[in-house]
Parts: C-alpha cells; sequence; structure tokens
C-alpha cells in the first residue's frame, strides 16, 4: 500500500506536511489528530462529526459530537459497561437497557416537537450534546463541553456584513460539497434553499442535482428555479395516497421523533433512489438570520410579561388557562404562570402543545407521569 498526503480539505499546521497516510478518508485524518493532540483534536475539526476511538494506551473509549450536534450519539452506561450507537435502537438491541418510558422526554417532544438534549425516549439511555466529548475508563464516565456558540454584538458596516456572510456561505458549501459520494440539494422554492442553489452554483460548475416534495400548487416555483441554474432536478409528488402508504416505513426507518421528520425522509427517499448520498438543505437559515416573526416577537412577550407579573399573586394565567377552550388564550395563561423569560414566551409562541395541555396528554396515557410533569415545568422554567 502506497502512503499519501492527506486530502487538502484537512491541511492544517497541526498536522505536519511530513505525515504519512495510508488513504484518502477523514477517519484516518482524525486519528492523526487524536495521535498528535489527545482530546483537543475536536477544536480542530471542521464540520458534522460523530465518532469514537479506544485509546488502547489509556484503556480509555474517546467518544466526541459535532458542535452544532447535527450528527446523533447516543450511549447508556451501568457499572463497567458502556453502549454507544448512531441510534437509539442499536442500543435497545444488545438487550441490556430496560425499555422504560422516561417521562423527561416525552413531556419535551409534546412541548417542543423534539426531544430535548440530552434526554431520550428511553429512560437512562441519553444524547450525547452537541459540542460535547465523553470520555469512558474502568467504568467511569466524564463529560467535557468544548464548544458553546457565542453572539459577540459588533458594529459592522452594512456593505462588509454582507460581504463577510456571503464569504462565510461560499465557503461552507464548497467544502460540503468535499465528498466521496455525490452531493445534491433540496429545493424547495423558499428564500434559504434558493440561496443555497444559487451559490452552490459558484462553486460547482458541473452537474448539479436538486430535490423536491412537490405539491402540485407549488411545484412551478422550484422548477424556475432549477432552470435558472440549470440544475438536474428531480421532483416526488405526494399525493395522499402516497402520503399514507409511506407513513407506516417512516415510522418503521425513524429513531427518535420529530414533527419535522416526515418530510426529511420523503425528499431523502428520493434522493438516495436518483444517486445522491449527501445532500444539503436551507434548514437553519431562519433560526440565523431571524427569518420567523417569532425573533420579533418573543422579545416583545417578555417585555409584556415582566411589567405583568403583578398578576401573579392573584392566579390569573391558570385561571384564564381553565376559563377557555380558545388556544391563544390558553397558551396566554401558560405564559402568565411562568417566569417571563425568552425560553418560556418561545414556547408559548412557537411549542406544540401547552404545559396544560401536556400535563392532560400525559395523564390520560401515562397516568403516573401526571406529578412529574408538573415537577419537569417548574424545573425547567427554573433552569432557563
Amino acid at each position: 500500500m502506497q502512503y499519501r498526503q492527506y486530502p487538502y480539505s484537512f491541511t492544517t499546521n497541526i498536522l505536519s506536511n511530513y505525515e504519512k497516510f495510508h488513504s484518502q478518508t477523514d477517519t484516518e485524518v482524525i486519528l492523526k489528530l487524536y495521535e498528535k493532540l489527545g482530546s483537543d483534536c475536536v477544536n480542530q475539526l471542521r464540520g458534522m462529526f460523530a465518532f469514537a476511538i479506544w485509546d488502547n494506551l489509556e484503556k480509555t473509549a474517546f467518544i466526541a459530537r459535532d458542535p452544532l450536534g447535527i450528527k446523533p450519539l447516543y450511549y447508556w452506561q451501568s457499572e463497567k459497561t458502556l453502549i454507544f450507537a448512531s441510534e437509539l435502537r442499536t442500543i435497545l438491541a444488545s438487550g441490556l437497557p430496560s425499555v422504560t418510558i422516561n417521562p423527561e422526554g416525552i413531556y419535551g417532544y409534546l412541548i417542543s416537537g423534539s426531544v430535548p438534549e440530552p434526554d431520550t425516549l428511553i429512560k437512562d439511555i441519553y444524547c450525547l450534546e452537541a459540542g460535547h466529548f465523553l470520555q469512558w475508563k474502568a467504568g467511569k464516565v466524564t463529560q467535557n463541553q468544548y464548544w458553546q456558540i457565542q453572539f459577540v454584538p459588533q458594529a459592522i458596516p452594512k456593505i462588509e456584513a454582507i460581504e463577510s456572510v456571503r464569504k462565510a456561505l461560499i465557503d461552507s458549501i464548497k467544502y460540503h460539497f468535499v465528498s466521496d459520494v455525490p452531493v445534491g440539494v433540496f429545493l424547495s422554492g423558499g428564500i434559504d434553499s434558493t440561496a443555497l442553489v444559487a451559490l452552490a452554483r459558484q462553486t460547482q460548475l458541473g452537474e448539479l442535482h436538486t430535490y423536491l416534495i412537490a405539491f402540485e400548487e407549488a411545484q412551478w416555483i422550484a422548477q424556475k428555479i432549477a432552470h435558472k441554474f440549470n440544475t438536474n432536478h428531480t421532483e416526488y409528488k405526494i399525493t395522499s395516497q402516497i402520503g399514507r402508504e409511506l407513513l407506516g416505513k417512516f415510522v418503521e426507518a425513524i429513531d427518535q421523533p420529530s414533527i419535522d421528520g416526515f418530510n426529511t425522509f420523503c425528499v431523502s427517499k428520493i434522493a438516495r433512489e436518483n444517486g445522491s448520498k449527501v445532500v444539503l438543505s436551507g434548514l437553519g437559515g431562519d433560526e440565523l438570520f431571524g427569518g420567523y416573526s417569532s425573533f420579533q416577537q418573543v422579545p416583545k412577550m417578555v417585555k409584556w410579561g415582566q411589567r405583568m407579573q403583578w398578576l401573579q399573586p392573584f392566579n390569573i394565567g391558570n385561571k384564564l388557562s381553565k376559563w377557555t377552550h380558545k388556544n391563544k388564550l390558553q397558551r396566554l395563561g401558560d405564559f402568565l404562570q411562568q417566569f417571563p423569560n425568552t425560553f418560556n414566551a418561545y414556547l408559548c409562541y412557537r411549542g406544540i402543545f401547552t404545559h396544560t395541555e401536556t400535563q392532560n396528554i400525559l395523564t390520560h396515557y401515562f397516568p403516573e407521569f401526571s406529578r412529574a410533569c408538573h415537577q419537569l415545568s417548574q424545573m425547567t422554567a427554573a433552569a432557563r
């Protein structure tokens, strides 16, 4: 086997130009970094990852997850046994963890539409949080956070800000297209995915594949964009009948539930069937650039809630939640019972079910969780 220089996309001053590599894979680069830096290797990695390394010299298992938690990584630990995997079902297949529903996971899912880290739906199985690494040695587990997103206010001229953002986006897209397999783009016709395709065209001169889950009344927008940027565009029209047929397959395939999961499942299915194993999407654009109206409304709600705190001794929020059947008023009542911070205002505005609704659901299906649900609400509000 001949030695190779490591892939250009991973070139770094940390690894000497004289390092010898046997392959072009990023896995080998990670091993070299760990060999040189130990747990600090994660600070030299860019992009999404979830990996584990057995350090035979230190007799230590080292497990790490990318800064934003794009890749999933679950684990279960009992005495001297550690099980980890990218899927919950893999851990359960070992037969070691007991399958007990976790009230924290259920509560979080009903409130937010996904299971909040580090909880899962199964008690004692945890998700390694984003930007963390875990070390296991002689039956003892330690966790460390190596990265935390920071938003530091800066006064930047508008033209400079636009150029800086554009450069960062193009740079990110360029590196996302560095892959051993074909890379495509999910194109819905919205602002985020359209911008992604337009920027991708500045770095990708060859064939570019785009994919769309289409409804007859909305597909023409994506078609025009695909034509404009000369992409190889594939559409999959969803009807109620097709949706019913795919729903069962989706339920079989998912690990932890998410309210957005079915859309992703459908569009991923068509991409895979057309040869794309890696596909970029515009997810996160609204969060980064304040696209949702909640980014304007939540701060207003916090200020309003602070002014209304004098009503709390009168228990107005609780009375309002029980008196009305209108969802908006119930949400308002829920908010008035909580401390007026950003987290509680966001749940009121964007949450799937209110705390009162979640209590009713859990009491009906899991009577033993009703008291735990109330305690969770108090703990969550206090923590935030």
